[in-house]
């Protein structure tokens, strides 16, 4: 039994606090046959923002108003002078400032298992989990800093705030942005070694899932959501403080999974002097999700005071409810053959044969006034043949020349655009075409005394290719394919010694 374990401690300018992390590899030989191996990690590095406008929230009860019941409100920001009439609509918030806010802790942990089974035959499992939690974004805000009086008791006196700029390391989001990220991922690689080949056969699952919080109040009020017509959130009749939210406060709440079963089988030849193969098999099934929910809160009790009735049809005051789903096939086959012409050069011949196939369904709605939904389920396949060619001639043991064509693919799929109910886009919108790419590259590459030298020149060309937007009428993220690309340029690597390393690219 062999192992090491080492433990850091570190002090990160900015922060009260001093970091942790903790590596431990632990082997076990078990028989002659088998062997075990553990790997965990962990680490506490603390944080450097501080968050200095967070509002304390609480929950308001439910009220009689004067034309009937209002809902309760739900993590609400905490008016500092009480939660009655004028106060709700007048009254400050209670804001508190957290220090260090974006801390992250990791665990992680992997167990590996060797059997090696005859002196032919190799088995090994893996099994890897790890969970990340950031308390916030390390992100500092910029303009003008808005810092609440102590005295102050209604937003109706004009000297409520003052104002200054925010520190180096200060955010000025009113909620505190925390994220989590879960990943498991188990796998099996057998391997039989024979005379003039290698079989291995792998098969892997994996499953990740993660969620966070932010705060897109900011978002929401620089684009005067709250107050317009459409939205009818707020109401701009009476005038002054009466029209806009005494403490606008709007959580969006996102969460995803991904989760994927693959299998790969692979034929390796040992090498020769004249040929060498690669053949193999891979087929993936993924299943995908994303979903959001915002809110706005505190809106029930607004509405209920300003209106004398609640309205609002969602009592959790969950606005925009936003959910997707995906699932990708993929299967391909694939080769590689090179040929040794002569001691000084050589041809590699390459290709994958594959075809994915992507559904997708999604399912948008304004909960907060029951308006939607507006949903979508589409489908996608893309097939093809991507081909590949490299020629390498070595006439001595420190340099090599090349030249390389390769093609490469990435898939199409399915826009989360809805295109049956309210709020909706056009068809066409929905699916996006696959992109491929053509690159041709020549150069040199090589040893000059301790020095480390790799130059190139190469063309790059897309065909469809794919482009990030968003759609005219509602603003949705969506992916469009244009019609060609074209990158020109050279790349030079030099690496003097282990700890030198410098890098040139130019782009045309």
């Amino acid at each position: 039994m062999a192992g090491t374990i080492n433990v850091t401690t570190s002090d990160v300018t900015g922060s009260n606090s001093l970091g942790t992390a903790i590596d431990l590899v632990l082997n076990v030989p078990i028989s002659d046959k088998m062997a075990y191996r553990v790997a965990y990690s962990y680490a506490d590095y603390p944080g450097i923002t501080d968050y200095v406008n967070v509002f304390r929230v609480s929950d308001i009860p439910g009220f009689d108003s004067w034309f009937g019941p209002v809902d309760p409100s739900y993590g609400v920001p905490t008016p500092k002078e009480g939660t009655g009439f004028p106060d709700f609509i007048t009254s400050p918030p209670s804001i508190k400032t957290v220090q260090d806010a974006d801390t992250v802790g990791i665990n992680f942990l992997r167990h590996k298992f060797l059997f090696d089974i005859n002196e032919n035959i190799e088995l090994m499992f893996t099994a890897t989990t790890q969970e990340d939690e950031v308390g916030g974004r390390r992100q500092s805000s910029t303009g003008t800093k808005y810092i609440l009086n102590e005295n102050c008791t209604t937003l109706q006196d004009p000297n409520c705030y003052s104002t200054g700029k925010y520190g180096k390391f200060e955010n000025g989001a009113l909620m505190l942005e925390p994220s989590e990220r879960e990943v498991e991922v188990y796998a099996s690689e057998l391997t039989y070694d024979a005379d003039n080949y290698d079989l291995i056969v792998s098969y892997s699952t994996y499953e990740k899932s993660g969620s966070s919080i932010t705060d897109n109040t900011g978002y929401f009020a620089g684009a005067e959501v709250y107050t317009s017509a459409l939205a009818g959130y707020y109401n701009q009749t009476a005038g002054g403080i009466w029209t806009t939210p005494a403490r606008p406060y709007s959580p969006a709440h996102r969460q995803y999974t991904d989760a994927a079963d693959t299998l790969e089988i692979k034929l390796v030849s040992e090498v020769s002097d004249t040929f060498d193969y690669i053949l193999g098999y891979f087929n993936q099934t993924e299943e995908m999700s994303r979903s959001q929910q915002t809110y706005i809160k505190g809106v029930n009790a607004w509405k209920g005071y300003y209106w004398g009735v609640d309205y609002v049809i969602d009592p959790n005051e969950q606005d925009f409810d936003y959910n997707v789903s995906e699932s990708i096939d993929h299967e391909a086959f694939y080769g590689e053959f090179t040929f040794h012409l002569s001691n000084e050069l050589d041809l590699t011949l390459g290709f994958r044969d594959f075809t994915s196939n992507a559904d997708a369904n999604m399912n948008m709605s304004f909960k907060l006034y029951d308006i939607g939904p507006a949903t979508d389920t589409s489908s996608n396949t893309d097939s093809d043949t991507l081909l590949k060619a490299n020629m390498s001639y070595k006439p001595a043991d420190n340099v090599t020349y090349f030249v390389t064509m390769s093609e490469g693919f990435r898939r199409g799929g399915v826009n989360a655009v809805p295109t049956e109910g309210t709020f909706v886009e056009e068809a066409g919108w929905v699916p996006f075409q696959s992109d491929t790419v053509t690159n041709l590259e020549i150069g040199v590459k090589g040893f000059i005394g301790d020095t480390y030298y790799n130059m190139s020149l190469y063309n790059i060309t897309w065909d469809n290719p794919q482009l990030n937007t968003s759609t005219p009428i509602y603003g949705y993220y969506a992916v469009i394919n244009g019609q060609e690309a074209e990158t020109k340029g050279t790349d030079v690597t030099e690496r003097c010694s282990r700890f030198t390393r410098l890098e040139y690219r130019l782009c045309l």
